[in-house]
């Protein structure tokens, strides 16, 4: 039996969307896991690796979007790539990780960020609101290479997908392919959010 509901927001990007509803999980659904014993070595292999491949990810992103004239997407995706090369996340972590007897590489990298976005929740000012939101868009592209059996494939939607979360990461927004996916709908974001933003300039209706 169907039924019909309404569901109220701000517009975040203008515009009208009609289509299929597709719902993200939470990002916390990427979950951490331990071992009796761990090689090290392997582990930092692993991370490096899924390192290397959000580096990729955002240069080849960014490369798009400055042939479709985006470029205030792309200074956005330039400050996701500073933090893949801040020492914290590269040295720091497998510094961890090589010193570890029974923790795998996103068990430690879980727990190192979580204490990262600690210091910038005690701020209220929209700056580091969004700095978190940055580190948690960073952190889950590093987590689904980690485990990619939990890597959501936004590319694989059909066309006329409207998508529906507690939140969206910028660099998910800038990944969408606007002939699959005609909207957003998200419970957490504002109208000067980076996800916001993006939407805009992809001219991508987002109610949030």
């Amino acid at each position: 039996m169907k039924q019909d509901f309404v569901l109220k927001g701000f517009s975040l990007s203008k515009g009208i969307a009609i289509g299929r509803v597709y719902y993200l999980p939470r990002s916390s659904s990427i979950t951490s896991t331990s071992a009796t014993k761990i090689n090290a070595d392997y582990e930092i292999s692993r991370f490096r690796n899924a390192i290397g491949s959000s580096k990729k990810d955002l240069k080849f992103l960014q490369k798009s979007l400055l042939q479709e004239g985006k470029e205030e997407v792309v200074e956005i995706l330039d400050t996701h790539l500073e933090m893949l090369q801040d020492p914290f996340i590269t040295g720091a972590i497998e510094e961890k990780i090589r010193h570890s007897q029974n923790h795998t590489a996103e068990m430690i990298f879980l727990e190192e960020i979580s204490h990262y976005k600690k210091k910038y929740s005690s701020h209220s000012y929209p700056f580091f609101q969004e700095r978190i939101r940055d580190v948690n868009d960073v952190s889950q592209r590093i987590l689904s290479y980690l485990q990619p059996a939990k890597r959501l494939q936004i590319e694989a939607l059909a066309p006329g997908s409207i998508l529906i979360a507690e939140e969206i990461e910028p660099s998910m927004v800038a990944e969408v392919d606007v002939k699959n996916v005609c909207g957003l709908i998200t419970n957490l974001g504002g109208f000067s959010s980076h996800a916001a933003i993006i939407a805009r300039a992809k001219v991508l209706p987002f109610v949030g």
